[in-house]
Order: structure tokens, then C-alpha cells, then sequence
């Protein structure tokens, strides 16, 4: 689970995509909160940029997985079907099938 989490290559499974999601609305109200607590500088902002790539590569990756292009998760609404949606089963143009074997 989150590897290569930076990067906007490969397939990622619901779960690692859901946590993302779980763990960038954390980072976002924490940053928030420093911010409107005015107990931070107007760098703390920048924090920012990191979070959102982060999330947009997960994201891409998550539309990897149901044989789409990263482009897709640009639409409104779009990480609800990212969430509930199940991946493409074995190899698509984008990688393997990230499920581990069992």
C-alpha cells in the first residue's frame, strides 16, 4: 500500500484509494485549522500543493485500475465512482491487476 504514492503510473485498488481520500480530508481540515487560527504563517498554505498532488496521482492510478485515463478524475462527483466501482480484473494497458494474490 502506498507505493510510489507521488507517482501517476500504475493501478491502485479501492481500499488504498479510500484511505487517500480519508487521509487528505484529515490534512486538509489540520491545515485549515492553522490557518484560521492565524497560529501559522502564510507559508503553512504551500502545505497545500503536496496533499493535492498526492491525491491527484492516487486518483489517476484509481482510473488506471477501471481502464481509464487520469483525465477522468477531473470530472465533478468522479471519486464517488472511483470509490465504489471495482477495478478491471487482470492486465489492462495501465499495469496489472493490484490485487495480491491469495
Amino acid at each position: 500500500m502506498l507505493q510510489a504514492p507521488f507517482s501517476f503510473r500504475g493501478r491502485i485498488r479501492r481500499t488504498e484509494y479510500g484511505i487517500t481520500v480519508i487521509m487528505c480530508i484529515c490534512i486538509h481540515s489540520f491545515i485549515s485549522g492553522l490557518v484560521k487560527s492565524h497560529q501559522a504563517t502564510e507559508w503553512i498554505e504551500f502545505a497545500y500543493f503536496p496533499m493535492w498532488w498526492f491525491l491527484l496521482a492516487q486518483g489517476a492510478k484509481r482510473e488506471h485500475d477501471l481502464g481509464y485515463s487520469g483525465w477522468w478524475q477531473l470530472f465533478p462527483f468522479r471519486f464517488v465512482w472511483l470509490i465504489v466501482l471495482k477495478g478491471d480484473i487482470g492486465v489492462n494497458p495501465y499495469g496489472s491487476y493490484p490485487q495480491k494474490a491469495e
